[in-house]
């Protein structure tokens, strides 16, 4: 078949779940099949990474675009004001491009497609021009969008923020709806964003297909923990912190974890890692030299080896951390919240610790000093990413419900 596979961003290097998750639906879509990749990139370091995906995938076609709220505030707002008078909520209008419009009109014209596959409901913005293509159209749910949205409402924000955020849920919503309605295909992670997307609707739900992200892993830990041998607790937060459910998730825990942390005496460190950190996070982790903000990294094995416990304190969101397969398969024990698990079909004090507040993650913190409790979590981790997770165990479901069927 020949693929138009249209996604926001250029899905390598692989710093995000979000592009793990792409980077490996790409190569199980390409194995005898020719691909067209559309996406954007941000900034011009970004196109050291053009040349890896040409070399591995069919065509890549690339438009320069600002997308990260956090590094374009002034177009940002702009765009924000022009949503209030638009059918199409800010989270997507941003993605709208004349350039994108032109490329894939380009393209349509020029090739006969047998399938398209959007990646990201964002992308759904381009739906007139792809439909064009006169083929099967497949969606890939990365996330119940409305759904964090709706977890954001009442969340604390002031009064115009939190009624611009109802007024973005609503409309988001509505196209949410419609995109289940239009595509052939819907790819969801979980039972639960399935269950989430068709809630309020009249739909077939046999278009929507439960496929969980597939990840790859090049590096585990070995069983046992060094917590017992020095005491030292290495408390690891990995993620994007231009994504609102992370950055919230973080300053959280620095504000109500880490202080209760000195107060039983706990010697810890905490690494966080990941790229994009925000000048009000570095602010309030200045003078902790506890608190270690490392930025991106190349490689985040170097820091899953050093740490022995990761936390996922995510209080909004939706979808299914990468974060979280990734340390189940790495044999890094990990303490998160019912929302930041969710969709894993994880088990309390089995294969992961679950809390909610600050007492009930201190409280599994010491918990892990215990060598046995830490392995059996390793283990079980383990055993749960091979059976549920790998690339093995999800490719061939793939392959059989997206590419066969």
């Amino acid at each position: 078949m020949r693929i138009l596979f249209i996604t926001n961003l250029l899905p390598y290097p692989l710093d995000s779940g979000g592009k793990i998750k792409s980077h490996n639906i790409l190569q199980m879509l390409s194995n005898g099949n020719h691909i067209d990749i559309f996406s954007f990139y941000e900034t011009s370091k970004e196109l050291d990474s053009l040349e890896y995906m040409k070399s591995k995938f069919s065509n890549v076609y690339i438009i320069e675009k600002p997308l990260t709220t956090s590094k374009n505030i002034k177009k940002m707002i702009l765009i924000a004001f022009k949503s209030l008078f638009s059918k199409l909520p800010f989270v997507l209008l941003k993605f709208k491009d004349n350039n994108m419009d032109d490329l894939l009109r380009k393209q349509i014209i020029k090739n006969q497609y047998n399938l398209v596959y959007i990646d990201h409901l964002q992308l759904g913005v381009y739906w007139d021009i792809l439909k064009t293509c006169k083929c099967p159209v497949y969606l890939d749910e990365h996330n119940c969008e409305s759904q964090i949205l709706k977890r954001k409402i009442n969340g604390g924000e002031n009064f115009f923020k939190n009624l611009f955020i109802k007024l973005e849920y609503k409309k988001l919503k509505h196209f949410e709806d419609e995109m289940l309605e239009k595509c052939d295909k819907v790819i969801v992670l979980s039972e639960q964003d399935k269950k989430c997307l068709v809630e309020g609707i009249d739909i077939n739900e046999n278009k929507l297909i439960v496929i969980p992200i597939p990840v790859k892993i090049d590096f585990v830990k070995q069983i046992g923990s060094k917590i017992q041998d020095n005491g030292i607790f290495n408390i690891l937060f990995l993620g994007t912190l231009s994504w609102f459910p992370n950055a919230q998730g973080i300053e959280w825990f620095i504000s109500k974890v880490i202080p209760e942390l000195e107060k039983v005496k706990v010697n810890y460190k905490l690494f966080i890692v990941g790229k994009d950190p925000s000048k009000f996070l570095i602010s309030k982790c200045k003078g902790n030299n506890k608190i270690i903000i490392t930025g991106y990294v190349d490689d985040v094995n170097e820091y899953i080896e050093k740490c022995n416990i990761m936390v996922v304190p995510i209080f909004v969101g939706s979808g299914m951390r990468v974060k979280i397969l990734e340390a189940l398969g790495k044999r890094l024990p990990t303490i998160a919240t019912k929302i930041g698990a969710e969709g894993i079909e994880i088990e309390h004090k089995k294969n992961i610790l679950l809390a909610e507040n600050e007492k009930e993650f201190i409280d599994n913190i010491l918990k892990l000093k215990d060598k046995e409790l830490y392995s059996n979590i390793q283990i079980n981790g383990e055993h749960l990413f091979n059976s549920k997770y790998s690339l093995d165990a999800v490719i061939y479901k793939y392959r059989k419900f997206v590419l066969e069927d």
